[in-house]
C-alpha cells in the first residue's frame, strides 16, 4: 500500500492512454490480490499485463466507435413505440441505476404488432454496475425470459446505442463486458426469430 501513492503520480506530461493502462493495471493488480486472499487463486504477471492490455484496447476501440456514431450525424429522437411487422412483437429493454443502494435493475416489456402488452419482467441485481453493463444484463434477462417461454418473431430494442453498436460490431475480447455482449450475439445467432 505504501506504493500505491507513487503509482499514481505521474508527471503531467503522461498520456491519456497510458493513464487509461496504469488505472487498468491498478485494477486488474487490486483484483488479482483479492483473489489470492479470498479464493486461493493467483495469476501469473504476464497473464494480468495482457488482460489490462486487452481491456484498455478494448476501451479505446468502444470510445473510437462511440465518437464516430456521434460524428457521422447519427440523431437518437425521443423514444417511441413503433409497430413490428406482422407477425412480430417488440421487447423494450432498459435498466435502472440506484447508486446509493448499490443495485442495478432491468425491465423489459413485450407488445405484440398491434400495441397490445403481451408480458413484461424486472430484475433486480445486488451489484453497482456500469451503465454499460446494466444495460446488457437486461438485454440478456429478456432474452433468457423469451428463450424459456418460447417466444419467437421478436424484436429487442434498447435505448443504450454503446450496447446496440457493440452487439452488431462483432468484437471479441477479454473484458467481462466482451463476454456479455458475445454472449448476447450467441443467443440471437442461436434463435434466428430473435432480431
Amino acid at each position: 500500500m505504501a506504493n500505491l501513492p507513487r503509482l499514481f503520480a505521474f508527471p503531467g506530461s503522461i498520456t491519456e492512454e497510458n493513464d487509461n493502462v496504469a488505472g487498468t493495471v491498478a485494477w486488474i493488480l487490486w483484483n488479482n490480490r483479492n483473489n489470492w486472499v479470498w479464493n486461493g487463486v493467483k495469476e501469473l504477471a504476464k497473464v494480468l499485463a495482457t488482460r489490462a492490455l486487452h481491456m484498455v484496447g478494448e476501451w479505446c476501440e468502444l470510445n473510437v466507435l462511440q465518437q464516430q456514431n456521434s460524428a457521422s450525424g447519427t440523431i437518437v429522437t425521443a423514444s417511441q413505440w413503433q409497430k413490428p411487422r406482422d407477425g412480430w412483437s417488440t421487447c423494450n429493454i432498459d435498466a435502472s441505476f440506484y447508486e446509493d443502494l448499490g443495485l442495478t435493475g432491468g425491465g423489459w416489456c413485450v407488445r405484440n404488432a398491434q400495441g397490445r402488452f403481451v408480458a413484461a419482467g424486472t430484475n433486480l441485481i445486488h451489484q453497482k454496475l456500469a451503465t454499460i453493463e446494466g444495460e446488457g444484463m437486461a438485454i440478456l434477462d429478456a432474452l433468457h425470459e423469451a428463450i424459456a417461454r418460447g417466444w419467437t418473431n421478436i424484436v429487442f430494442e434498447s435505448d443504450s446505442k454503446i450496447v446496440v453498436d457493440a452487439i452488431h460490431a462483432n468484437h471479441n475480447g477479454v473484458s467481462e463486458f466482451s463476454s456479455m455482449i458475445s454472449y448476447i450475439e450467441l443467443l440471437l445467432q442461436c434463435n434466428s426469430s430473435f432480431e
